[in-house]
């Protein structure tokens, strides 16, 4: 989790904190349904997710 916050930081978004924890939190969980559900697919959508997060907050910024 610190790795994303410090890159969120790094990116100038506003409330890296939070973006860390909430990126966590999706790349965690998809992992674990993943292997729960022997399918890939929450991978993906996280990762659809994630660039909704990521796009949010850096549009904060701007």
């Amino acid at each position: 989790m610190e790795r994303l916050t410090d890159t969120a930081r790094e990116a100038g978004v506003t409330g890296p904190e939070a973006l860390g924890r909430q990126l966590a939190v999706l790349f965690e969980g998809s992992r674990a349904l993943t292997t729960s559900v022997d399918n890939p697919r929450p991978l993906a959508d996280a990762r659809a997710a994630a660039l909704t997060l990521i796009d949010t907050a850096t549009a904060r910024t701007a």
